[in-house]
Order: C-alpha cells, then sequence, then structure tokens
C-alpha cells in the first residue's frame, strides 16, 4: 500500500514537470495563429530544402521536408509557398531518381566496367532504391546486379 502511494507521488510529481517543460512549446502552439504557424513551417521547410536538398544532396532528409510543408498546408491551405515547395520536392525526386536509374542501366549495359564504374552503377542503384524500392525498374536492377555487388 505505502509503494502504490508513493508510485502515485512520483508520477504526479513527473506528470506535473512535464507539464512545466512543455509549457512554452504549449503557448506556442496555442497563441500563435494558424497562419503564422503555417508560415514559420514554410520558412524552415525553405532553409531544409535548400541546405539539405540543393546544397547537401542529402536525400534521406526528403520526406521530412515534405512533412514539414504539408504541416505548413495543414495549418493554411491557402499557403501557395508551401504548396510550390512540394511541388518542387516531387520535381527533385523524380529528376533524382530518373538520373540514378538511367546512370545505372547505362553502365549495367557496358560489357566492360573499370571498377570506378562498377562502383558508380551500385551507387546508383542503391541511391534510386532509397527514393523508390518498388519501382519496377529498380527491382530489376537490383536482381541483375545481385552478383556483381557480391563479387565487388
Amino acid at each position: 500500500m505505502r509503494y502504490s502511494y508513493l508510485f502515485f507521488i512520483v508520477s504526479f510529481l513527473s506528470l506535473l514537470s512535464a507539464c512545466v517543460t512543455f509549457g512554452s512549446d504549449v503557448v506556442l502552439v496555442q497563441e500563435l495563429p494558424d497562419e503564422q504557424k503555417s508560415q514559420a513551417l514554410t520558412n524552415y521547410g525553405i532553409e531544409l530544402y535548400k541546405t539539405e536538398l540543393v546544397k547537401n544532396n542529402n536525400y534521406t532528409e526528403l520526406e521530412r521536408i515534405k512533412k514539414i510543408f504539408q504541416a505548413a498546408l495543414d495549418f493554411n491551405p491557402a499557403n501557395v509557398t508551401a504548396k510550390q515547395y512540394l511541388l518542387l520536392i516531387e520535381d527533385y525526386r523524380n529528376k533524382r531518381f530518373e538520373n540514378f536509374i538511367v546512370q545505372a542501366q547505362n553502365l549495367l549495359k557496358k560489357t566492360k566496367r573499370s571498377d570506378d564504374e562498377t562502383f558508380t552503377m551500385l551507387y546508383a542503384i542503391e541511391q534510386a532504391r532509397i527514393f523508390d524500392a518498388k519501382d519496377k525498374r529498380i527491382q530489376d536492377l537490383i536482381k541483375q546486379t545481385a552478383d556483381i555487388k557480391k563479387e565487388f
């Protein structure tokens, strides 16, 4: 019985401290108008787009950045800039994916490849897989190069 009271008190204090910790976040979410939340998310998404995708070619951040713009639209469906960046992200993804597929297919067609070309081909396949592992072309490339990958 004594331990249950102790557990209750510790749980209550933990909950209370969590409320204090997240107090600023709650104020931000409750007090900031939806249009400003949308604009803040859009500005943050633009910075991530420029640094992570354009500058650093960090494709692994693509979905995260896309979610930020989608959240901006949840707060303000009329946010034209967020809509434009979602289209830019999709265009970026499609172009990069297609470039990797074409590069891998062209290198696979070569009868003799240098080690550098083999590495580039396998790298292109892996990068394309990151974008869309379910695409039939990438699945075919993975199957066709399985032995090459094992040997390399």
